[in-house]
């Protein structure tokens, strides 16, 4: 009896993990014409919610649940960019953007700044109050 609670056991649970497989999504985002990578592109499948954010090397990975769905890439001053996928295994999808959004060109923006610092310090003419306890 033990044997067979045991085995239906087992069979439910192999059962369940291959209902609920996951995949992953991941990849690079860079810029088709300076090779950078992105750093911060919001990564989100449409529908669920899940998403990410690109890392300092503009590497993402997403586990998204088996099936269909629609993958969004988005970054300021590019136009963002939706995939169609079908997850029957990892997957991975290199994102090159290629223009950015018409009407805003590459510039370097030059500032001066708003706020200036003073190095000043004036000199304390308090001395602190030090109170010893005894326990």
């Amino acid at each position: 009896m033990k044997r067979k609670i045991t085995g239906i056991a087992f069979i439910f649970c192999f059962a369940v993990s291959l209902y609920a497989q996951n995949h992953t999504v991941s990849g690079y985002v860079r810029d088709a014409e300076t090779k950078e990578t992105l750093a911060g592109c919001n990564i989100v499948e449409k529908g669920s919610g899940k998403g990410c954010f690109s890392n300092n090397y503009g590497f993402y990975s997403l586990i998204l649940p088996k099936g269909t769905g629609t993958v969004s890439y988005s970054f300021l001053g590019y136009e963002t960019q939706m995939v169609s996928i079908v997850l029957t295994k990892d997957t991975v999808i290199q994102v090159w953007w290629t223009l950015p959004i018409s009407g805003l060109s590459r510039t370097i923006p030059a500032a001066k700044p708003i706020f200036s610092f003073t190095t000043s310090m004036r000199k304390s003419t308090t001395k602190p109050t030090i109170k010893h306890t005894y326990i």
